[in-house]
């Protein structure tokens, strides 16, 4: 958390400072092979003086045994992550050697420690005493005056970042050398997991979100930050910083012991396609997540359909009858009987929509039985009539009214502006045709006509109209219309 900057030591401290690092005491045992391996994270560590082996204020004695008591047990320790702020309060060589050397930085914690930077090693410009202290006792921090490195565990592919004070030093922009080589860093990952540190929530550096949308891309499981002294268990969350269960699972762990209340490290077990974790300290917190990058396992195959409630219309023109199936739940197949011996069978074409011409006029009853992954379903049943082309022909039959309508029409396309005073009009023999007469007027002048109406189409109001009229502009015409 940054904090108003103490005064710089004097330098020749700096001088001491080198030749305690050598003197950090070793303290436990060699940890026996796990099959999982376990890291264990926290930042904000340590006071520029001895800390504590107790939970309290400057306490890093004591987050650092946490770590010493996970290192020698049967599950051992992979990498202790030091998140950022790890030296209070300006991060100098002397106050590390004063600090974080008797603590974290033991020579029996070194082999597992991985460090970040955070605000408080940039109080001085470029962060010289955190590179320097680093590197004097053989930890890898990444290149100097950058502080970015990736390395794996197990399944896992650990990325190391630097969010300085909040980007304001060292860039997380788009395009910037940092974000660059995060992006082919990620690329060229092959682990099916992957977990991403530094010191800086996303809520506290908004210049983090060109990151954040690389990690959100790229199917980051865990963000593990500190900054904030405190503990926030792990959310996903999306570069805008909304809850998003597809987002990076972003941990607080501001614990390490400077100050603030909590006190403790935050636990993974990293294993091949998931991690649990747990916070060990002052409070408890667990739970454990999936990686992203692994394919859930296959949905249960879904129960098999209700069968077809079998359905169908039919549309007759002469001796073709076109069938549409309207049947229920889903139907895949279709078997057909037409009635007169003939029809699709189960594994002939599978047409819900099939037509059939007959050899002769009649009724006929006409089955289906639709079928779909369920099995076949009921079977429907319906009559249907055909008639030849003559048969057809005579079963159009003209209404005195519709021989009235077309007679109407057609007259008025000719003589426009006359009104028609009446028309009469009766069925002739063939029912096709009626006899018709009719009177119009216009001003003084009328007119007398007759009229023969044929129906060429009932169903669909098409008639031909032969007009005689007498009297004013006799003529005769014959015409087409529709009514």
């Amino acid at each position: 958390m940054a904090r108003p900057a103490s005064p710089q030591r004097p330098r020749h401290r700096a001088i001491i400072a080198l030749a305690l690092l050598i003197a950090g005491a070793v303290v436990g045992a060699t940890p026996a092979s796990a099959a999982d391996p376990v890291v264990m994270a926290a930042g904000d560590i340590a006071c520029p003086s001895a800390g504590s082996a107790s939970a309290g204020l400057c306490s890093d004695l004591y987050t650092s045994n946490l770590a010493r008591t996970q290192k020698s047990s049967a599950s051992g320790l992979a990498a202790l992550l030091a998140v950022g702020d790890t030296q209070y309060e300006d991060s100098t060589v002397a106050e590390y050697a004063s600090g974080f050397n008797r603590s974290w930085g033991a020579t029996d914690l070194r082999s597992v420690l991985r460090p970040v930077p955070g605000n408080h090693e940039y109080d001085i410009a470029g962060a010289p005493g955190y590179f320097q202290y680093f590197s004097s006792i053989g930890v890898g921090v990444g290149e100097s005056g950058k502080g970015w490195y990736s390395y794996n565990i197990g399944a896992w592919h650990v990325v190391a970042l630097n969010s300085s004070d909040g980007c304001q030093v060292v860039s997380c922009a788009a395009g910037s050398e940092q974000e660059t080589w995060l992006k082919a860093d990620l690329a060229a990952s092959s682990q099916p997991c992957q977990l991403v540190y530094w010191h800086h929530p996303l809520s506290t550096a908004p210049a983090e979100v060109p990151i954040w949308q690389d990690l959100y891309a790229a199917g980051v499981d865990f963000v593990i930050t500190g900054h904030v002294h405190g503990y926030t268990p792990p959310r996903g969350l999306d570069p805008s910083g909304r809850p998003d269960a597809n987002g990076p699972r972003e941990a607080i762990v501001g614990t390490g012991g400077k100050d603030g209340g909590v006190y403790g490290l935050l636990k993974l077990t990293l294993h091949p396609n998931s991690a649990d974790w747990s916070f060990v300290g002052t409070t408890s917190n667990s739970g454990s997540a999936t990686c992203r990058a692994v394919a859930p396992p296959p949905p249960p195959a879904p129960p098999p359909p209700s069968k077809p409630d079998s359905a169908f219309n039919a549309a007759v023109s002469g001796l073709t009858a076109t069938f549409s199936d309207t049947s229920t739940n889903g139907p895949t197949g279709w078997v057909w009987d037409f009635g007169d011996g003939s029809g699709i069978a189960a594994g002939g074409d599978p047409s819900p929509n099939p037509s059939h011409t007959y050899a002769r006029a009649g009724t006929y009853t006409v089955n289906l039985t639709a079928s779909n992954a369920g099995g076949a379903g009921t079977t429907a049943t319906r009559q249907v009539t055909v008639v030849s082309a003559v048969a057809t022909r005579i079963a159009v039959r003209l209404t005195p009214a519709q021989a009235r309508a077309a007679l109407r029409r057609e007259v008025q396309k000719r003589l426009r502006h006359w009104k028609i005073t009446r028309i009469t009009c009766r069925q002739a023999k063939n029912a096709r045709q009626a006899r018709c007469t009719f009177r119009a007027r216009r001003h003084a002048r009328t007119a007398r006509g007759s009229g023969t109406v044929t129906a060429l189409s009932a169903a669909s109001g098409s008639f031909r109209v032969k007009v005689r009229i007498s009297g004013h502009r006799s003529r005769v015409w014959t015409g087409r219309t529709k009514v």
